[in-house]
């Protein structure tokens, strides 16, 4: 009871007799009145006041402590005439305003028990809230004195704790209950659980869990409320192990959880992570012949997708669905958010598109059409992101401040510039006054494009709105200088950022070292990275990246494994990104077996290596003829499950071509169409190019009659190697036609062209036509 105590001596005191009433009730001319008034109060007639008004000096003989006694010894009379003469004697103390919050405390318990006796417990209610409202400040410790004083029943202790409670007055209420030590007068089960509901609505834990001891103390027999309220508890506290014994213990009482016990404990486990075994719960109530709600399916489908298992999450969903139970938008809303976290943007579009047939409210769905078309926006799938907003029209969904932003951002990032302006002025006029997001999300959409004068021109437009750029203003602006190769331009711009009192960040000062890296001034870039480091801005693994990238595109690759050196020591871990830049650049400067040392090392720390990754080996074994390592790096990506594209399909048929392979690159090609790749032109390429190098022209002729009828062009490689094939079969005639054709296609012969057909036009005897195609080569500045 160490806690009562406290709480007690926190209050502030009430004076009792603060107008020096007598507290001696034994004189006879007391007894008298209390005599008289106690018979009118039993008159069966309605005018019973009249005969209290009439007792003489009566004004004289009426203090706190009559009163009191008066409803002491007349608890049986009518409570609403008792109450009448309460508030009548109030006024009849010499006291003219609040002569009430004069009244002995006990006085109004016994008012508010003689209702509670009478099942008028609205009324006892009033009664108890007067006494607390007109009774402050107060000692905590006189209202536990009254209440042992009056001897107030179980019903009367509870609404006092019901009124306390009610007033927000959350100390007092549990203060109370605490500091009775009679079990005899405990509240009722429903006051317990609506306080211990209370408690854990307002997030009073202390006072909750001291409700608890007091319960456990009393040996209370609880009822499902009160131990569903003691789980919820330890949920909030994250004690989930501690929620699912007090869920075991109350089963072992014989107290069966219901649906809401089972909706707590599944809700908590999820919102803690522990989703597989909130599953498990939800399966073992279905065996107790509890039905699964639609809000146990909402809180596990939200734990699935929060987990990062919307897969998941959908198969519950159908089950929910198959339950008969129809989804509520914050289900759906879930949904999204999970597949739009996980980067499956296709699924979270569609269940945006379920959601929205289902006619939800709009604001619901118009929300997740914005955020949606956010994501589209930022992935550049513009396609995409124009078809939302089609739907969203077609759907009668007002565009708000949040969708204006977007489109926007749209018009800008695909370079309308016009169009992005007329929806500017258009949102004002329509009362969305374009804010700071808007700007910068219409300055990076130029950016992206180059419109860079455009940009600018909006930032100095920003002070007319009463807006000052910020961090990401400047950023974008940066940035989008460093893509043009206006590095020197965009450090002149931080410099008036760090003048307008701004701080860059991580982002801004990698979209500088980028800038200077992809300019080749890898010392300024350096700088940049010196600069960061000294203001106090950790080096993060996107800067890292874009340090060791930038480096081994230079050629520099000795450099950038020094960084990733530096960057370990920083304890900073290199991921796919990073290990892919290194591989990439060392196979291109084929120092090929410190690039497989990168491949086994990113392996062995649990990277996981892409088609990136081995798109690089396969290229430069390709390049080099080593046709059989190329095709052994690709049955290892086959094997561990990774899908080659395009481009690595394109080298490996390329090798095979080369070396003659034809049956092999036939059945690459098969195997890429049985995977849904249609070939584009290089694929063609290379297939004539390698049967031409082979002197396999009848394949060679039956790949250009396809490329003819798909109506591509092949280019100056493949047509060099037809003309050269033709040459070195001695048929002129055909290597004549196919250099006429090129021409005729706009595709500029090069130097293995020309020589290619030279020497064959000289081996044939046609120096005249040689000669002639020696001075077109030279008018056409291809180097001899």
């Amino acid at each position: 009871m160490r806690g009562a105590s406290k709480l007690i001596r926190k209050t502030q005191p009430f004076a009792k007799s603060r107008l020096g009433f007598c507290s001696n009730i034994s004189k006879q001319e007391d007894q008298e009145t209390i005599k008289q008034i106690s018979l009118s109060l039993h008159l069966q007639e309605d005018d019973w006041l009249s005969p209290i008004k009439s007792l003489q000096n009566l004004n004289k003989t009426l203090n706190p402590d009559v009163i009191e006694s008066i409803l002491r010894q007349n608890q049986s009379c009518d409570p609403k005439r008792l109450h009448l003469f309460f508030d009548w004697a109030s006024t009849q103390m010499g006291i003219s305003q609040n002569s009430q919050k004069f009244q002995n405390l006990k006085s109004f318990l016994i008012l508010a028990m003689c209702y509670c006796n009478g099942n008028q417990l609205r009324k006892a209610s009033d009664v108890l809230d007067q006494m607390i409202d007109t009774h402050k400040p107060f000692l905590l410790s006189d209202v536990v004195d009254a209440v042992a004083g009056v001897g107030l029943s179980s019903v009367g202790f509870s609404q006092l704790i019901y009124a306390y409670k009610n007033k927000g007055m959350f100390d007092e209420a549990v203060c109370l209950l605490l500091s009775l030590k009679s079990d005899d007068v405990f509240p009722n089960s429903v006051c317990l659980n609506s306080l211990m509901r209370d408690l854990l609505r307002n997030n009073k834990m202390d006072l909750f869990w001291k409700v608890n001891e007091r319960l456990v103390e009393g040996k209370v027999t609880r009822d499902v409320y009160m131990y569903s309220h003691v789980i919820t508890a330890y949920c909030k506290s994250g004690k989930m192990d501690e929620a699912k014994r007090v869920f075991l213990e109350m089963e072992e009482n014989n107290c069966s959880p219901n649906l809401v016990t089972y909706n707590l404990l599944i809700g908590g486990l999820c919102r803690h992570g522990l989703v597989d075994e909130a599953l498990k719960y939800k399966k073992s109530m279905t065996v107790k012949g509890l039905v699964p709600d639609e809000y146990t399916y909402a809180i596990v489908i939200d734990g699935l997708c929060k987990a990062k298992r919307s897969s998941d999450a959908k198969l519950v969903l159908d089950d929910m669905k198959k339950a008969g139970l129809v989804p509520k938008p914050a289900t759906y809303s879930s949904l999204i958010e999970g597949f739009r976290r996980e980067g499956k943007i296709e699924e979270a579009l569609w269940f945006k598109d379920e959601m929205v047939a289902k006619s939800y409210e709009p604001r619901s769905a118009l929300w997740c059409v914005n955020v949606l078309m956010r994501d589209l926006l930022r992935l550049d799938k513009m396609k995409s992101f124009w078809n939302e907003y089609e739907k969203m029209l077609a759907k009668k969904l007002n565009p708000n401040s949040f969708t204006y932003t977007n489109l926007i951002g749209g018009y800008a990032s695909v370079g309308k510039f016009d169009e992005a302006k007329k929806l500017f002025s258009e949102m004002s006029n329509k009362g969305y006054n374009p804010n700071l997001v808007t700007y910068n999300v219409f300055i990076s959409g130029l950016c992206k494009v180059g419109l860079i004068d455009e940009a600018f021109e909006l930032k100095r437009s920003m002070a007319t709105k009463g807006l000052t750029p910020d961090i990401y203003t400047y950023t974008n602006l940066i940035d989008g200088l460093c893509k043009l190769k206006r590095s020197q331009d965009a450090k002149l711009l931080l410099e008036d950022m760090l003048h307008a009192g701004l701080y860059p960040d991580s982002f801004t000062y990698t979209a500088l070292i980028d800038g200077f890296l992809k300019q080749g001034e890898v010392d300024e870039a350096f700088k940049m990275k010196d600069e960061m480091v000294a203001k106090g801005i950790e080096v993060s693994l996107v800067t890292f990246n874009c340090i060791i990238d930038g480096l081994c595109k230079l050629g520099q690759c000795d450099k950038a494994i020094e960084i990733l050196e530096n960057m370990k020591e920083a304890r900073v871990l290199p991921d796919v990104f990073c290990y892919n830049s290194l591989i990439i650049g060392l196979c291109k400067a084929n120092r090929m077996e410190e690039a497989r040392v990168f491949l086994a090392e990113m392996t062995e720390n649990g990277v996981k290596p892409n088609t990136f990754t081995y798109g690089a080996f396969i290229s430069a074994y390709n390049n080099i003829a080593e046709v059989k390592l190329a095709n052994v790096y690709f049955s290892e990506m086959i094997g561990l499950g990774i899908v080659p594209d395009q481009a690595i399909l394109t080298s490996v048929i390329d090798g095979h071509c080369k070396e003659g392979n034809s049956k092999e690159a036939v059945a690459m090609l098969k195997y890429m169409l049985g995977k849904g790749i249609i070939p584009d032109v290089q694929i063609y390429n290379a297939f004539v190019h390698g049967f031409s190098k082979n002197q396999m022209m009848e394949l060679a002729m039956e790949v250009v009659s396809e490329v003819r009828e798909k109506g591509l062009n092949l280019d100056v490689f493949a047509y060099s190697s037809l003309i050269m094939g033709f040459i070195k079969q001695g048929d002129l005639q055909s290597a004549s036609q196919f250099f006429d054709e090129m021409q005729l296609r706009n595709i500029r012969p090069n130097i293995v062209t020309y020589n290619s057909l030279i020497n064959g036009l000289r081996k044939t005897g046609d120096v005249k036509r040689a000669r002639e195609l020696f001075d077109e080569m030279k008018e056409e500045g291809v180097m001899v």
